[in-house]
């Protein structure tokens, strides 16, 4: 109680200077988004979510394909009458179907009905728009069959995924994977189309190898969707372990690039590449053609490089994603709702994403299984031109920095859909919910300085010219930017920053300081505190704070800032590493705190236990920072910005804290290094990024060849 006490009593500090639109949804925790946009946990306790499906045909009802276990799944209905952004399971979920059948992911609606797909079959079931109430299961129908035979007699399995869609002339697009990794021929890897799939009357289950030949060449396309120029476009999966003598040799960690196809209507039925043939991502300098080059697989020796860049006889990507990054789902903002509402620059009363990025394709990536540094676990965004060209780089809409980031236990996305109110859906099998993500108002900035302890809370991140404007005017203001990440090698459960600070909140009574003028620096280390005030268990306490508002002062402040960035706190009274990540601090407005906290003055660090009388003083840098135990006693040095944590003199370091996780090492998107972060250890992990073979589940040691599993 006393700790709510004191959050209500500090919340009245803070101000939002920019207006929103929060939703009282669920937040995600600790997810990544871009500024202004918000994401919700819509729903979670699911299975394994696949393939999601929203537009008019289901009457603006989310219905997602489960996967329960590897012989059943259920397909269940989702709403949000209310418009809180959250699916309530007792009162807005539906179960449509339960079956003990092996449904894969394929999931499609269109003029009154409903398609499934187990790795052989495509199934057909009567549905009614908006429909609440069980499917009536005698209105089953096989309408594809023999999906998983291989063109020589035989019927392995390889990926087992089968992705459905249909136009609007209820034409069925059915899309499976190849056998293996490189199979021989492209007879697995292609989209067929079945027509009259909504007719009333059918006959029979139609041959799949019958089937007329859509797109040849596709490897694993997962994600496909329909684009604002009426064409249908796909995302697919490249093979994995590529390796040619004269481009380097080893080159998979970036090559295949995955791709993304365009297929358009006069190209039916053409090439586009596979197995023959894979796409440059980025290869050494003095080798690399540019991305999309095509080159010969090797061991095909009945082609070459000259045969694959013929166009002709090769239909090139629109544009790639990283290498093994999977993109298994993909869907375009405005497509299925272009009457629905999107936010416009300067208005704040809809919850809707931007109208810039309507006709813009968004990538859900599964994320890579065989890389050192993994790449994908997001969502992207690719802006596209009304002319379908390129129209700027990619932009990650959704990236969870949660603690098992990367691993299969992590948020790893696989379907995109954009609901009626301009909202976007992710559907993430590995931890059985899905997400929304909406506008929430443009991210400003918090007054006041910082909470403490468990409570603690970050200074809001803004670049914009209002926000500054806004935070000059307001004394509490202190406004941060943040430049890009490096690793801490001494402690690799803090990252580097570097900051920018506009001014210092003048607390002390200092005069504020207009304009982004001073730099700030902070150096966080993980010590001990001997003792919490009135005796208990040592715990771990974060060091060193330190700020120079003085003129003469700034050169030397932000060359320093600059050498060192910023490490942050890290394991203070109950502050984990995760926190670190998420850029909180651990000092407070006052001394009258329910909870310890820490300050620096001068060269020395003063400990305050709960309730004491004490000022927030001025803080210095360039200093060597001390700690002093609540109790009192000898004053230690604290580990300085190039020290180990075992150089911290004084009882034994709680490294990492016990409340968190260790998170691994942090770089840059472009440093290739090796990673202790999760899924870093080249192949380890159970599961591959394209489904090559059924998941295993828990009363289930069986495999299929491929080892891989998405």
């Amino acid at each position: 109680m006393a700790r709510q006490a004191l959050l209500a009593s500090l919340c009245l500090l803070i101000c939002i200077a920019c207006v929103s639109a929060v939703l009282p949804c669920p937040p995600y925790p600790r997810a990544d988004t871009p500024d202004g946009v918000a994401a919700c946990r819509f729903t979670g306790n699911l299975g394994k979510p696949r393939q999601l499906v929203l537009s008019p045909d289901t009457g603006n009802d989310l219905l997602v394909l489960d996967r329960i276990s590897m012989n059943s799944a259920r397909v269940i209905a989702l709403w949000d009458d209310n418009g809180d952004g959250f699916s309530d399971p007792d009162t807005e979920q539906a179960m449509l179907l339960n079956v003990k059948v092996p449904l894969t992911h394929g999931l499609a609606v269109k003029h009154g009905f409903i398609f499934v797909s187990s790795d052989t079959t495509v199934f057909r079931y009567k549905y009614e728009p908006k429909q609440r109430t069980p499917i009536d299961l005698t209105t089953q129908q096989r309408v594809v069959v023999n999906m998983n035979a291989d063109g020589r007699g035989g019927a392995n399995r390889g990926h087992w995924t089968r992705s459905l869609i249909l136009s609007e002339d209820g034409t069925l697009y059915v899309s499976i994977g190849s056998m293996g990794n490189v199979d021989r021929t492209s007879f697995r890897a292609r989209i067929r189309r079945f027509p009259g799939m909504t007719d009333a009357l059918i006959g029979g289950p139609r041959d799949f190898a019958k089937g007329e030949v859509f797109a040849d060449g596709v490897r694993n396309t997962v994600g496909l969707a329909w684009g604002p120029d009426g064409m249908l476009w796909g995302g697919d999966t490249g093979a994995d372990e590529l390796k040619r003598a004269d481009l380097g040799g080893d080159v998979h960690k970036n090559n295949p690039g995955d791709e993304i196809n365009r297929f358009q209507w006069k190209n039916a039925g053409r090439f586009y590449g596979y197995p023959y043939c894979w796409s440059e991502y980025a290869l050494p300098d003095n080798l690399a053609r540019g991305a999309r080059t095509q080159w010969v697989w090797p061991g095909f020796t009945n082609y070459t490089d000259e045969w694959c860049n013929n166009a002709t006889n090769v239909i090139k990507p629109f544009t790639l994603m990283s290498a093994h990054t999977s993109p298994l789902g993909i869907a375009f903002y405005g497509v299925d709702y272009p009457d629905a509402p999107c936010r416009q620059d300067g208005r704040q009363d809809t919850t809707a994403l931007p109208c810039a990025w309507r006709g813009d394709l968004f990538v859900a990536l599964h994320g890579s299984w065989n890389r050192e540094v993994p790449v994908g676990y997001e969502v992207v965004r690719v802006p596209v031109s009304q002319d379908m060209r390129l129209d700027g780089d990619q932009q990650k809409v959704l990236t969870h920095l949660g603690i098992n980031r990367l691993w299969s236990t992590d948020l790893r996305p696989v379907s995109v859909a954009f609901d009626h109110r301009g909202h976007m859906y992710v559907s993430s099998d590995m931890t059985g919910e899905i997400v929304m993500v909406y506008w929430a108002g443009d991210k400003c900035y918090e007054a006041g300085i910082v909470f403490t302890g468990p409570d603690i809370k970050a200074l809001a991140v803004d670049t914009s010219a209002a926000c500054q404007a806004a935070c000059r005017d307001d004394p509490q203001c202190q406004f941060f930017t943040f430049r890009p990440n490096r690793v801490d090698t001494s402690n690799p459960s803090c990252l580097l920053k570097a900051t920018d600070v506009g001014r210092r909140s003048p607390a002390d009574g200092q005069p504020a300081v207009s304009g982004p003028k001073r730099c700030y620096q902070v150096v966080a280390q993980q010590v001990n505190a001997t003792a919490q005030a009135g005796g208990g268990p040592p715990r771990a306490q974060s060091t060193a704070v330190g700020n120079d508002t003085s003129a003469s002062g700034e050169a030397s402040a932000c060359a320093a800032a600059d050498e060192l960035d910023v490490r942050r706190d890290c394991g203070y009274y109950g502050i984990t590493a995760q926190q670190c990540l998420d850029r909180q601090c651990c000092y407070a407005p006052s001394a009258n705190a329910g909870v310890p906290w820490c300050y620096y003055q001068d060269a020395a660090a003063t400990f305050v236990a709960p309730g004491s009388n004490v000022s927030l003083p001025e803080h210095t840098v360039g200093q060597q920072p001390r700690f002093r135990g609540s109790q009192g006693g000898e004053v230690q040095p604290a580990a300085t910005a190039s020290s180990t944590l075992e150089e911290v003199e004084g009882a034994p370091l709680v490294y990492p804290p016990p409340e968190a996780s260790f998170y691994g090492q942090d770089i840059d998107a472009d440093t290739e290094a090796a990673t202790d972060a999760p899924g870093g250890g080249g192949g380890e992990e159970e599961e591959e990024e394209d489904t090559d073979v059924l998941e295993i589940d828990e009363d289930d040691s069986s495999a299929d060849d491929d080892g891989s599993g998405n």
